[in-house]
């Protein structure tokens, strides 16, 4: 198979995988209408964990070797401490759009960690288009705000950097033991401390009698979804295309998100951000043409 068609099929794993993750946002939201952010991110954890090792199971895969490892552990310490928890504490005081337009900085910081880390070579004018797409979102951010940061912009901060950690480290790991593998055993590698930590925050959550039932199934797609199964095609996608220019795609995130939280929460969603998802879309695509 030729080098464009591994671009190409990269770039449509990587859309797969990113519209999977679009809605992580609001149904964090939906979620933290029955949970709190500390039970969110250790139950989803451990029930992507428990579907990850019946994966595992069934595939007869062996523990993966000890040179892999530190790796495995970036991943796991991102997408299922980092990421979620982040997310969750700033979801308790922000809007999920909000969310979604601040975590526009993840594939900048992807494309920075996977050059870094994999030595990835890319011309001025993708970059430029990288970041100017991001500058674009973030000037948004800061005319709405007032020219601020928040304390929940910046655990959506800590939360992007999570993630691009976690997507660069995993991408490298998917070229050696498979995407299937890499975040299955991500999840395994989290289960004696996430099992006891849910089953205490469970406890303590009982009787389920004012959780409302969308909050459950938010939860259950956060966890299936968001935590296991869509990083899957995401992994194969940086793999095969590239880490710098498959992470480009995520910015096409932000507006999923932003058309998800008009839906499902009744979010208001202003003209100019839509606007502002006209504008990156141009730039990702000008990014993907001149890359």
């Amino acid at each position: 198979m030729n080098t464009t068609t591994h671009s190409w099929r990269g770039m449509i794993y990587g859309f797969i995988g990113m519209a999977c993750f679009s809605l992580t946002a609001p149904f964090t939201k939906l979620a933290l209408t029955g949970f709190s952010p500390y039970f969110i991110t250790v139950g989803r954890v451990s029930l992507a964990g428990l579907l990850a090792a019946l994966i595992l199971y069934l595939r007869g895969e062996a523990l993966p070797q000890r040179v892999y490892w530190k790796r495995l552990i970036l991943v796991t310490l991102g997408v299922s401490i980092g990421f979620p928890l982040s997310l969750g504490i700033a979801l308790t005081h922000s809007d999920a759009s909000h969310a979604g337009i601040v975590l526009a900085i993840l594939p900048l910081l992807t494309s920075v960690l996977g050059t870094w880390f994999y030595h990835e070579s890319h011309g001025k004018a993708f970059w430029l288009l990288a970041l100017s797409g991001c500058l674009s979102v973030l000037g948004y951010i800061f005319w709405n705000s007032g020219i601020k940061l928040v304390a929940s912009d910046l655990w959506l901060l800590v939360a992007a950097i999570s993630a691009a950690i976690a997507y660069s480290a995993g991408a490298g790991l998917t070229r050696s033991i498979g995407g299937v593998n890499t975040i299955c055993w991500a999840m395994v590698f989290m289960l004696p401390l996430s099992i006891p930590a849910a089953l205490y925050l469970l406890w303590v959550t009982l009787p389920f009698t004012a959780v409302p039932a969308s909050a459950i199934a938010a939860f259950i797609y956060l966890a299936l979804i968001s935590q296991l199964l869509g990083f899957v095609p995401w992994y194969a996608g940086l793999s095969l295309g590239g880490i710098a220019r498959v992470s480009q795609v995520q910015l096409l995130q932000t507006f999923l998100t932003l058309f998800a939280s008009a839906i499902f929460l009744n979010e208001s969603v202003e003209w100019h951000s839509w606007l502002v998802a006209t504008l990156v879309v141009a730039q990702v695509y000008l990014a993907r043409r001149l890359s």
